[in-house]
């Protein structure tokens, strides 16, 4: 019997085809459960079609595998992450200063509350800066 890779049953779960790309793609993501670039996923995918990996990308938004990171210099990252599945999740991501590292977390609370009359909050960017506990070390 085949061994089933936690990157095929988490496609499975979403009802996405478990292509080879898309494996390569999520087990990428799912290393040191770290956000990442596209160009992150070129780079660390040197065999893989670029096209083909912007597509997976792109179908793994689509499908709530992953979500994005817009960091404030304007770069997007893509995360695989507990709370995908929601399209409007709420919890900060962490860039380290030192290695570039960044990291959802999802048990930090972000209280939304006192917000003006009339103001419909739909998203909430939050990223924090500093140095991670692996470079701090």
């Amino acid at each position: 019997m085949r061994k089933v890779k936690i990157s095929e049953r988490l496609l499975e779960k979403k009802r996405v085809k478990p292509t080879p790309t898309r494996i390569l793609v999520a087990e990428e993501l799912l290393k040191n459960n770290e956000a990442k670039s596209l160009q992150d996923m070129e780079e660390a995918l040197p065999n893989a079609d670029k096209v083909t990996i912007y597509r997976t990308i792109k179908t793994f938004l689509d499908n709530h595998i992953i979500h994005s990171v817009l960091l404030p210099d304007g770069q997007t990252k893509y995360a695989l992450c507990e709370h995908a599945e929601h399209q409007h999740h709420v919890h900060p991501h962490f860039t380290c200063q030192k290695c570039g590292e960044t990291h959802c977390l999802p048990e930090t609370n972000i209280p939304l509350q006192d917000f003006p009359k009339n103001y419909k909050v739909s998203d909430v960017l939050l990223t924090l800066s500093g140095v991670c506990p692996k470079c701090s070390s």
